[in-house]
Formats: structure tokens, sequence, C-alpha cells
């Protein structure tokens, strides 16, 4: 019996000193970091080879900076901030990791964190998809500024790989303007934008006054002063809020009166222009490039009163062609047909559509534009997607010259799949023919978009 008992301890301790004895080394969490980057830049490339031709000379930077045209490369970014505060807590040693803009960094990600299920439902906010790409960006700047020399040379490999995956400075005003995009065309207030209120269906991040300001600093750069002051104008309320009186404001914060007066002395509204400089002063009297702003746009003020055509430009700017003003409508959910007697049906055309018939939309008789519901089933949607995401590229129009390039109010990316790209795709084609009753020899290949 002593021996028994004998026994039972020692595979008791032996089993336990095993379990102890077998930590993960460096090298194998090296490698499985490692193994994690490259599943999301594989699921990131796209075939770009095509257009490589036609860049000719172009700057490495600028060819990846296209995160914000693609809600598939923000789904990625989600994973990327993941893999970052897993670098952090994995390497960076623990006194490093109080430091303030890596604390943020990683209590800010675990207060928010977003399971994969929902990650669609989080990035259909546009602000929230501006916030992900704007941490990854300038809280990124601020945690390598916080590192610094803290990684060895086995570190580096891993983290200038990771870095590649990272959005540049340019998706910033991407994503910037395209929320300005989304406020006009949709007629959102910017307070309503920011805090929140332009979605039921998502948690919705609310917005910083820095966010804020460097929306406006976007559309000022992009001289749409009007949404320059809208953005500007919350960014100064958001600071009243926080500031109490009598508080100075950090250096950061008093550009966003500059910009505000800059914004208003471009739109044609001097005299209040001139009100924010004194109110700047007031709070920074010894500010002499404010005070040199002040009298320069008390000139202007005055040149502007002793003017007979004042506000004759201001008339000519806001003028919104019917066209556009057609097309945002549409974007809003308007109706704006004219036609009468529109009508929905089912065609029974062709031996295609017996057991199946095609459901047509006319939408208008001159000229004729119909549309055709369900025309491919969603097993067929969910083929298609899957094969047009490693097709994915900036969606781009032609210049002058007749050639590729991007456009600012083309915020998209798209794919082109003809026949030969998959078996999948040749039923669809000869149901869309059969449909249209056209040969589909000349047509385009089908086209795949993401917003």
């Amino acid at each position: 019996m002593f021996v028994f008992r004998y026994v039972i301890v020692v595979l008791i301790i032996s089993c336990s000193v095993r379990t102890k004895s077998e930590p993960k080394s460096d090298t194998e969490i090296y490698k499985k970091l490692e193994e994690k980057i490259d599943i999301i830049v594989k699921d990131i490339t796209t075939s770009e080879d095509e257009d490589e031709d036609e860049d000719d000379g172009a700057d490495s930077e600028n060819e990846v900076s296209e995160t914000y045209t693609s809600f598939v490369q923000l789904k990625h970014l989600l994973k990327t901030e993941v893999l970052l505060v897993e670098i952090l807590e994995t390497f960076v040693p623990a006194a490093i990791q109080e430091k303030d803009a890596i604390k943020t960094f990683i209590l800010d990600y675990k207060e928010r964190h977003v399971n994969p299920v929902e990650d669609e439902e989080f990035l259909s906010c546009p602000t929230n998809a501006y916030r992900l790409i704007k941490k990854l960006t300038h809280d990124f700047r601020k945690i390598v500024e916080a590192l610094g020399h803290t990684f060895d040379n086995h570190h580096n490999e891993v983290w200038n790989k990771f870095r590649k995956l990272l959005p540049s400075y340019n998706d910033i005003d991407g994503a910037a303007m395209a929320l300005i995009r989304i406020q006009a065309t949709y007629k959102i207030d910017a307070r309503d934008m920011a805090v929140g209120l332009t979605s039921d269906v998502c948690n919705q991040w609310e917005l910083t006054a820095d966010d804020c300001f460097e929306i406006g600093q976007a559309a000022y750069r992009a001289h749409d002063f009007k949404s320059a002051l809208d953005w500007f104008d919350v960014t100064l309320d958001i600071l009243d809020a926080e500031y109490e009186e009598g508080v100075d404001l950090p250096e950061a914060d008093r550009e966003a009166f500059r910009y505000m007066a800059g914004a208003l002395h471009q739109a044609g509204q001097i005299d209040v222009a001139v009100v924010y400089m004194k109110e700047w002063l007031t709070i920074d009297p010894h500010n002499l490039p404010a005070k040199e702003m002040k009298q320069l746009y008390e000139k202007d003020l005055q040149r502007q009163e002793n003017s007979d055509d004042e506000g004759s430009s201001e008339e000519e700017g806001d003028e919104e062609f019917a066209e556009d003003a057609a097309y945002t409508a549409l974007c809003r959910g308007e109706n704006i047909k004219t036609s009468a007697n529109l009508v929905c049906r089912y065609k029974h055309t062709t031996p295609f559509f017996h057991l199946r018939p095609l459901k047509e939309e006319t939408l208008s008789y001159d000229p004729y534009v119909a549309t055709f519901h369900d025309i491919a089933v969603e097993g067929e949607m969910v083929q298609i997607k899957e094969i047009a995401t490693k097709y994915l590229t900036r969606s781009a129009i032609y210049n002058v010259k007749e050639k590729m390039e991007g456009a600012d109010y083309r915020v998209s990316s798209s794919a082109w799949l003809g026949d030969g790209v998959a078996p999948e795709l040749e039923s669809l084609s000869q149901r869309i023919a059969a449909a249209i009753g056209l040969s589909l020899e000349t047509a385009d290949s089908l086209q795949v978009r993401w917003q």
C-alpha cells in the first residue's frame, strides 16, 4: 500500500512539473504573430498588377492609401487593431505599457472590443470607420514615440512587417471628405453626426473636438468652406463644454479659432471672422500672427462694406445643378419619378423564366429604364462577392489623357469579372442576356462594387 501511494505521488509531481516547464518560446510567439500578419496581408492583396503599366512612377505609399475606399479593407483594420494590442501586450515591458499613449490605446480597445460577428454593423457607421483609421495613424504615431528603442532586432522584424498593414494619413483625409459628402448628400447636421444621432442601427462612437477639427481642416483644404465652418463650429462648442471659463486652452485647441476665422473670411463672412479673431486675442493676447490677421481682416471688411457688389459671388457659388439635386435626392430615398403609369410585372419571355418568372420594375419610359429584381439568388451573390474580393481595386475614372486615375468623389473599390474568371458567372451572364434580349459579347464585364 505504501509503495502504491508513493507511485501516485511521483506521477502527480512529474505531471505538474512537465506542465510548468513548457512555456511558449519567443520564437514560437514571433512565428504565430507573423502568421497572423501574413493572413491579413493575403486577404488585403488584390490584383493590382493589371494597373501597374498605368501607374508610372507612382509612390508606393499612395498605392496603398486606399483603406477608406473599401468596406472590405476597413474590416481588415479591425483585425489589425487586435494584432497591435497583442504585440504591445506581448513584447512591451509592463513599465512602458503604463505610458499614457500605450495605456490609453489598450484600455480604449478593451472597452470597445468588437466581436467579429458585429464588424459589419460597427463599420456601417461612417464615423466609426473614420475614428478607426484615425486611431491607427495618429494614436500609432504616439505609440511609436512612447516605445522609443524598446524593440530589439528580432522584435523589429515583426514590428516592421506589421506597420505595412496600417493606413496612411491620406486615408484620414479621404475618410473625412467621405463624411462631409455623406453630410451634404443626406442633409445631416454636423452636430448630430458628431454626437452619434445619425444612426439607430449601430453603436456609434462620439467624435471628439480633435476629430471634428480634423474633419473641418480636410474641408478647408478642399476649399469647401461651408462644411469647414460647420465642423469648426462644432469643435468650438465641444471645447467650450470641456474647458471652464478662465482655463487656458492648449495650443493645439487655439488653432480652431484661427481656422474658424480663416474659413469665415474665405466664405465672405468677414465681419464674423473679425469677431473670432478678437476672441482668439482675448485667449492669447500676445499672439503676433493673430494681431496681423485681425488687421488684415478689418481692412478687407472695410473694402467689402465699400463695395457695390457685396454678396454677389456668394449667391453664384451657392447654386446647385439640377442634376446634382436629383442625384442627392435619390440617395436620400426621395421619390423624383416624373413618368406616369410605371408598373412592376412578371415576365415569361424565354424558357429561362417559365418556372421562375422575371421580376421587372419599370423606372422610366423615355429613356426606357428598368430594374430586374432577384435575378441572382443568395448563394450566387455570396460566391460572386468572395470571388471579387481578391480583384478589388480603387474605383477610377478616365482623365483627359484617357488614362485611369482616382477621383475624390468616387469613394469605393470595385472589381470587374469576366465569364472566364469563374464558372458561376457564365450562368448569370446567360440569365442577364435572356432578360434584356441582347447578346453580351460587347457588354462590359460584371462590376462588383464595395462602398
